[in-house]
C-alpha cells in the first residue's frame, strides 16, 4: 500500500510576501485538508500528492476587494462573483452597498451562501440598494425619494445578518437633494456599532458638509475623483478636509470605478504623499470591460504610479479586513490557517492604462494571475 502523502498540494519555490505574518522570501507552502500545513524554506516534492511550481512568481495571501458590486443577478450593475474571483486572486469580496433592507435576504440566499468565496457586504441605507443603477434611460437614484432611507428596516436587517454585514453604505452622489439620508446612516451605524462608508462625488454635497458625520473607523471611498471639492485643490495641494479626515482615523479607499478616479488627481496626491489606505475596484457591469477589469489590474496601476509591492499589498489584504471589522480573519500564510492564496507573475514590458478622462499612464509591467487557491482548491487557470 502506497504511503499517504503529507500534503494535498505543495507550492514550490515562490517569492512569498505576506504583510500579515511578516513573511518575506523564498518559501514552500504545504497544504492539506484546505489548510496551510507547513511553510518552510524547503519541502520535498515527494511529500505532496500534487506540486505547483511557483519559481519566479509572487505568492500572496488571498486578495480582498473591499469595494465591488456582486449582487448578481439581483442588480443590473453587479457582476457574477465566482468567475471574477477565480481569475483575479481575490478570495474575499466585500460588496459596497448593492443591497438594502428590501433585497438583502435575496442577496444572501441567492449569491452569498452559494458562492465558493467569502462575500461580505455593506448595507445600503436606501432600502432598495442600487436597484436602479445601470438601467438604460433611467436616471432615478436610490435616495432621490428620501423615505427610501429607512432606519428601522436597516437596523433589523443588520441585526439578522451580523455574520455578513460589515457596515452601512451611503452614496453622497452629485446633486443629492439633502443630507438627511447621511444623518440616518450615521444613526444606524452608531446604533449597530459598525462603520459608515460614504461615496464621494463632485460637490454638491461637499466634503466640508460630509465630514461632520464621520467618525474614527469610517470610510471615504472614491477619494481620487475629479471636479469641485475633490482631494486636490487647484494648486495641487491636498484639501484640508481630507487631511483632517485622515487625522481623525477615517479610512481612505480608492474605489477606482469609471467616473470616480482621475489619473491626474492620483498622481498629484501620491506626489504629495497622500496614499490610499485601501486599493479597491468598485467593480461593476459598467466598468469591468476596459477601464477597471479586476483588482490585479487596479493594483498594477498603483505600482506603475510608483508604489512598491510592499506598500501596495497591505492595501489589498490586511487593511481592508481591519476596515471591515474583520480582525479575526487577518491570519496570513501561517500553518493552521485557511489556504486562501494568490499567485502572480510580474510581466515585464511596456503597458498603457487609461482613465475615463483621457489621461494615460505608461508603465513597465503588470501583475498577471497564475493561480487562485481558495480553501486549498486550485483554480484551473
Amino acid at each position: 500500500m502506497a504511503k499517504k502523502k503529507d500534503f494535498d498540494l505543495l507550492i514550490k519555490g515562490g517569492k512569498v510576501l505576506d504583510p500579515i505574518s511578516g513573511l518575506k522570501g523564498l518559501y514552500d507552502i504545504g497544504i492539506r485538508g484546505g489548510q496551510i500545513s507547513r511553510v518552510e524554506e524547503k519541502i520535498l516534492r515527494s511529500e505532496a500528492a500534487s506540486v505547483l511550481e511557483a519559481k519566479g512568481d509572487w505568492v500572496f495571501p488571498g486578495l480582498v476587494d473591499f469595494h465591488c458590486h456582486v449582487f448578481w443577478p439581483g442588480t443590473m450593475v453587479s457582476v457574477e462573483p465566482d468567475p471574477l474571483a477565480w481569475r483575479s486572486g481575490v478570495t474575499t469580496l466585500i460588496d459596497g452597498g448593492s443591497a438594502g433592507s428590501c433585497n438583502f435576504p435575496f442577496f444572501r440566499r441567492s449569491v452569498i451562501e452559494p458562492s465558493s468565496f467569502r462575500i461580505l457586504a455593506f448595507l445600503n441605507i436606501s432600502c432598495i440598494g442600487i436597484a436602479t443603477e445601470a438601467i438604460d434611460n433611467l436616471t432615478v437614484k436610490e435616495l432621490d425619494y428620501a423615505p427610501l432611507a429607512h432606519l428601522p428596516s436597516a437596523i433589523q436587517t443588520i441585526e439578522q445578518n451580523r455574520d455578513l454585514i460589515v457596515g452601512v453604505k451611503m452614496r453622497a452622489y452629485h446633486g443629492l437633494a439633502s443630507l438627511a439620508p447621511l444623518a440616518l446612516a450615521r444613526q444606524v451605524a452608531d446604533q449597530v456599532k459598525l462603520p459608515l462608508m460614504v461615496h464621494l462625488a463632485p460637490s454638491p454635497p461637499s466634503i466640508r458638509e460630509i465630514l461632520p458625520y464621520l467618525r474614527e473607523g469610517d470610510i471615504l471611498t472614491h477619494i481620487y475623483h475629479p471636479g469641485p471639492g475633490g482631494l486636490v485643490d487647484s494648486e495641487g495641494k491636498i484639501r484640508a478636509e481630507f487631511l483632517e479626515a485622515r487625522k481623525r482615523g477615517i479610512w481612505m479607499d480608492v474605489g477606482l470605478a469609471q467616473f470616480h478616479s482621475d489619473f491626474s488627481v492620483i498622481q498629484d496626491a501620491l506626489e504629495a504623499g497622500f496614499l490610499p489606505d485601501i486599493i479597491s475596484t468598485d467593480l461593476s457591469s459598467r466598468n469591468i470591460k476596459g477601464l477597471v477589469v479586476d483588482l490585479p489590474t487596479t493594483i498594477s496601476k498603483f505600482l506603475n504610479f510608483g508604489l512598491t509591492m510592499e506598500e501596495a499589498l497591505p492595501m489589498v489584504t490586511r487593511n481592508p479586513l481591519f476596515a471591515a471589522g474583520q480582525e479575526n480573519r487577518v491570519k496570513g500564510l501561517k500553518p493552521g490557517e485557511e489556504a486562501d492564496i494568490a499567485i502572480f507573475r510580474w510581466e515585464e514590458g511596456p503597458v498603457t492604462f487609461q482613465d475615463h478622462y483621457g489621461h494615460g499612464l505608461e508603465g513597465q509591467g503588470r501583475l498577471a494571475v497564475q493561480h487562485t487557491i481558495r480553501r486549498g482548491k486550485l483554480s484551473e487557470s
